[in-house]
């Protein structure tokens, strides 16, 4: 069970201040986008989802919460919420945190302005650097990491919403915190965890109030409608992190876009779902209810590429859709096979034709180096890139020391982790270089390198004239610093 609850305690302070990161930053080629288009100055950030779903929780609570949706562009705003406020507890969620020494920063300012309010960390970036203690050959790393953190408290849950509410309702009323699962406490130079539990977790129990959001969305939020993913891909950990796939009930979704419609202020809504339209009778059967709704945001989404028929599309674009983004990762048939992708190259190009044809914007991304590649593989993923002809990410291959395929590492002769890998066909170093010259190379698709597909699709949905290919450095960047 996760902690100890009693009589409630009225208090006239504010229970929690929630703050996200956006994990991105304006580069160069912004200003000259901004020049010819001035009204993507003030483009509205989107709502961050960890802040909608803890908020709903901690009010279902009788919990009271603020929030601050960009540490980077509006820590001004939170100094002065601080310092005009008194809050039990500061909670950031770590999930679109760049990097360590971005997160390191962030405690520390914090810190010098209120260095008394117990200040909690969660999110999956969090979570990241507490599973890289399980690398026995990194370990040293990831501890000097934790170490130079100097918050508080840690939760390392993904789906933390009860596990938060139980910190904050124990924190308000004096209930020691150290003995809630999952929960790291920082004991001098480190942090402890007494107990971890797994949490049982259905996404029609975890629905965002938006009441409490109206007039605060910004115009642009993210719905989710399922969680983790039904595929089994080799090079992606999701479902190990996430669990079994679980999908909401139709009712509970209209439920939730009914009450998203009635704030009317909400006109972009980015579908997270890994599987969005996957099984394709239900991804119709939402389409077919957005319409009957008449619903007027616009939407964008990931999906499977092989996935959609023309009906399906057709619905998508009667329904609002603006976008898709296709984890499409290699134009060689046999890697894919690999990769456990379930699909074919052939399958790729008829999905993409259909979307185009109905000009649904599509954002493609591919990588490098998978085990097995090669340099004449690498040369069909860019023939792919160049005649399907669309947005595009294309990096090299990172290996996530916890995905299927790192539990191969004889079969491939893999060795490495992250952007340090090399196996008996490549390392990270040719993978990189290949993309280079890929890139350079493309002229039939236009090259987001690290920029923001939220933020193109905001373009997108204002009407602005980008359609690829066009040498545009449009977005956003995550911040290194």
């Amino acid at each position: 069970m996760l902690g100890v609850r009693r009589g409630r305690v009225l208090s006239e302070k504010i229970d929690c201040l929630l703050l996200g990161y956006d994990g991105l930053d304006r580069f160069e080629g912004y200003w000259d986008l901004v020049e010819k288009y001035p009204e993507i100055k003030n483009l509205p950030q989107t709502l961050n989802s960890a802040i909608t779903y803890l908020g709903t929780a901690l009010d279902k609570e009788n919990l009271s919460f603020d929030f601050v949706n960009s540490i980077e562009d509006e820590f001004d705003v939170i100094a002065e919420k601080i310092v005009s406020n008194e809050y039990l507890v500061i909670g950031i969620s770590t999930t679109n945190c760049a990097n360590v020494a971005e997160l390191i920063k962030t405690v520390r300012q914090i810190k010098k302005i209120d260095s008394k309010t117990p200040l909690v960390l969660g999110g999956t970036f969090i979570e990241s650097v507490l599973e890289g203690l399980e690398l026995e050959d990194l370990k040293n790393k990831f501890h000097g990491q934790l170490k130079e953190i100097t918050a508080d408290y840690i939760l390392d849950s993904r789906f933390g919403e009860e596990v938060f509410t139980t910190f904050v309702y124990n924190i308000k009323n004096n209930i020691p915190v150290d003995t809630i699962p999952n929960v790291y406490v920082r004991e001098e130079s480190q942090f402890v965890c007494k107990s971890t539990e797994k949490i049982k977790y259905h996404p029609d129990e975890h629905v965002v109030n938006w009441d409490l959001f109206k007039g605060k969305t910004g115009g642009t939020i993210i719905v989710r409608t399922s969680v983790s993913c039904c595929f089994d891909c080799s090079f992606c950990s999701l479902k190990l992190r996430a669990g079994k796939f679980i999908a909401r009930s139709s009712e509970s979704i209209e439920k939730e876009l009914n009450q998203i419609e009635a704030l009317g202020e909400v006109e972009l809504i980015h579908f997270v779902d890994d599987t969005f339209n996957v099984p394709l009778s239900r991804f119709k059967k939402h389409l077919r209810m957005f319409i009957k709704n008449k619903y007027t945001f616009k939407w964008h989404c990931f999906i499977r590429c092989k996935n959609i028929d023309e009906e399906a599309v057709q619905l998508m674009v009667e329904s609002g859709c603006i976008g898709a983004f296709l984890g499409l990762e290699s134009g060689n048939n046999d890697l894919l096979k690999e990769m456990n992708k379930k699909a074919t190259i052939e399958e790729y190009k008829k999905g993409v034709a259909l979307l185009k044809k109905y000009n649904i914007t599509v954002i493609a991304a591919y990588f490098v180096g998978y085990p097995g590649e090669t340099v004449q593989s690498a040369k069909e993923t860019y023939r792919l890139i160049e005649e399907i002809g669309t947005f595009c990410y294309l990096t090299a291959w990172y290996l996530d020391p916890f995905v299927p395929v790192a539990s191969e590492r004889e079969k491939y002769l893999l060795k490495g982790h992250f952007y340090n890998w090399e196996h008996k066909g490549m390392n990270f170093d040719m993978a990189n270089k290949l993309v280079t010259q890929m890139k350079a190379g493309v002229k039939n698709s236009t090259m987001l390198e690290v920029a923001s597909y939220p933020f193109l699709f905001h373009m997108v949905s204002r009407n602005l004239d980008i359609t690829p290919p066009k040498k545009l450095k449009v977005g956003l960047v995550r911040r290194v610093g």
